[in-house]
């Protein structure tokens, strides 16, 4: 599959930083991160962050299976390293240098919520991570919804006992990820202009709340499939 390269210009919608900036200020929280293009701004942001590290071609709807993202980036050099070949691979655009999340006993989640022709606005919360297409462990309900029903929707996954101290491991903080179900709810419900849908894979929860580790926006899918698209 032909991989995209950012558009000169900056024609091409800058994807993950532009989603996940809106939904920070929306309330969902994030690891702490700086926006890349070159080896200057790459030195500067690794002044700033502390590591592991990882480095996303932040412009690409589908970052792993491009080759657009580097896990466990443990120091200046490695990250360097890996900006340069994802940069001679890739082309210019719109790079993001991220803390890793390394927090023990978390769970990860896929949170969602689209508008569906007939339906309208709807939420679904469920299994996440590079796996969610396996598990298919998903619970969608009309939006916006309220606390009580995100923790209704909640306890029906089938994964809901990992939140919850599986086998002695810690409780995570339900109230971080129902405030994460209720405010996404609350965006897609809000949508103006047409069809949409906003995807957080993965949300990771633990014991001390809920960071949103990779995020897109989306307009309804076109003649050539979805398009990403620059959030507000």
């Amino acid at each position: 599959r032909r991989i995209p390269r950012a558009a000169p210009g900056g024609s091409l919608p800058e994807g993950y930083w532009d989603t996940r900036a809106a939904l920070a200020r929306a309330g969902i929280a994030f690891p702490d991160a700086r926006r890349i293009h070159d080896r200057h701004d790459l030195s500067a942001a690794l002044a700033e962050l502390r590591g592991p590290y990882v480095l996303k071609a932040s412009w690409l709807e589908h970052k792993t299976e491009a080759g657009g993202v580097r896990i466990g980036l443990t120091g200046a050099d490695e990250a360097t390293a890996a900006f340069t070949a994802m940069h001679r691979r890739l082309g210019d655009g719109p790079y993001v240098l991220e803390e890793q999340d390394v927090r023990p006993h978390v769970v990860e989640l896929i949170l969602g919520g689209r508008t569906d022709a007939g339906l309208g606005p709807m939420v679904m919360v469920g299994a996440g991570g590079t796996e969610a297409e396996l598990h298919r462990d998903t619970v969608t309900e009309c939006a916006p919804v309220s606390p009580r029903q995100a923790r209704a929707m909640i306890r029906r996954l089938r994964c809901a006992p990992l939140l919850t101290g599986w086998r002695g491991a810690p409780r995570t903080d339900l109230g971080s990820l129902v405030r994460a179900v209720v405010t996404v709810s609350q965006l897609i419900a809000g949508c103006q202009g047409g069809p949409a849908e906003l995807e957080i894979n993965p949300l990771r929860v633990g014991p001390d709340g809920a960071l949103a580790v990779d995020a897109l926006l989306l307009s309804s899918p076109g003649p050539s499939g979805h398009q990403a698209q620059e959030a507000p």
